[in-house]
């Protein structure tokens, strides 16, 4: 089991994935450009051949190889099933599991998303209540995870100890913390134990 930080950090869209999380047990990132395209889903999530990082490599050629883009590959393919996610917030952490080893695109959550959410005419997320057409304002949501939380709002200053409270500064997307496990877990026992 690892432990990665996620970091819900998209100035614009923070709201919206702090819905999808809490509504609807999803953990997402952004990069909708990709995961609007049916092609980078077979060939960069579905894949598990040797070539899967060449393909990844072949998208972001014409972006110009952002380092970001690790953040990405990360959660869409070094994140598993029974791994934990701590997703940090103003003065709190979160908890998280993450339940399977697939990753859906936004046209594998706008069944259990409608209402709260609808798709464009491009594929893209949006507003329910917005334009459908080309010039709707997208949210700029691409991959999801499906989550179970074990631990919601948990308060930094009670139960993170200090190097655990250094890694949620951490200001990277998606990185792998599993070196804290022990903290993380020693973290959540603490929280549970004062719940009850």
């Amino acid at each position: 089991m690892n432990v990665w930080l996620h970091r819900i950090s998209h100035p614009h869209h923070k709201r919206f994935q702090c819905q999808l999380l809490g509504d609807h047990h999803l953990l997402s990132t952004g990069w909708s450009d990709f995961g609007v395209c049916p092609e980078f889903h077979k060939e960069v999530c579905l894949n598990k051949s040797q070539d899967r990082q060449d393909c990844f490599e072949r998208y972001f050629k014409e972006w110009g190889f952002p380092k970001n883009r690790w953040n990405l590959w990360r959660f869409i393919v070094d994140m598993k099933k029974g791994d934990r996610v701590v997703v940090p917030c103003w003065r709190v952490f979160s908890v998280y599991e993450i339940e399977d080893n697939g990753v859906l695109p936004v046209s594998g959550i706008a069944a259990s998303v409608s209402g709260t959410f609808a798709l464009n005419d491009n594929g893209f997320l949006c507003l329910p209540n917005d334009d459908k057409s080309d010039d709707a304002i997208a949210i700029d949501l691409g991959f999801f995870r499906k989550v179970r939380p074990l631990a919601v709002r948990v308060p930094r200053r009670t139960y993170a100890d200090e190097d655990l409270t250094a890694q949620l500064r951490n200001r990277h997307t998606t990185v792998c913390m599993t070196d804290l496990a022990q903290n993380v877990e020693e973290a959540l026992a603490a929280f549970r134990q004062n719940l009850n």
